[in-house]
């Protein structure tokens, strides 16, 4: 006959069985919170705006620099006196209309753009082999372009595919005018 105050073997085991099962569901959950982290993180966009100036190129875009896709929920283009949704309408209509653009993006909210995407806003492209081109023009055309975009601030908010967190990148756009005596 055993006495009160002994536990048996049996009564052991199953204390320990519970404590190791406790550290079990423990361990679970802590992996479950990690590998939520980690699958957020995995489908997180990078935006980033972008400009070119080249001798036969200059353009602003969007970069989706991350690994997940990215959904533009706000673009925002301001110069001194004006606001607007696109580059293409912050732009004097006289500029805007001397040439025919590359491409250009006016509503670009809502969109979506894939890891490694790029959304032009704007693109001016100078095909120097055309014959008919008039070199004068196209210089000047170009100052005055620049002359314009560096006076643009540029504001984006874009989220993931979770929606959970908004991300902002603001940009001004003076780098254009580092070709002009300040």
């Amino acid at each position: 006959m055993t006495s009160p105050t002994t536990i048996s073997a049996e009564a052991i085991i199953g204390i320990y069985a519970l404590f190791v099962s406790f550290i079990s569901v423990l361990f679970t959950i802590l992996s479950f919170w990690v590998q939520r982290i980690h699958n957020r993180k995995s489908v997180k966009p990078i935006g980033m705006i972008t400009v070119g100036d080249y001798e036969d190129d200059i353009f602003i875009r969007i970069d989706n620099s991350g690994i997940g896709p990215m959904i533009i929920k706000k673009l925002e283009v301001k110069n001194s006196d004006r606001t607007a949704t696109s580059v293409i309408d912050i732009l004097p209509d006289d500029l805007c209309k001397k040439v025919t653009w590359a491409t250009f993006a006016k509503k670009v909210e809502g969109k979506a753009l894939l890891a490694g995407d790029e959304l032009k806003l704007i693109e001016y492209q100078v095909d120097y082999d055309n014959p008919k081109i008039d070199q004068r023009f196209v210089e000047q055309f170009k100052e005055d372009l620049r002359g314009s975009l560096k006076n643009i601030h540029i504001y984006l908010e874009y989220t993931d595919v979770y929606e959970k967190e908004t991300f902002k990148v603001d940009r001004s756009m003076d780098w254009f005018g580092r070709h002009f005596k300040k």
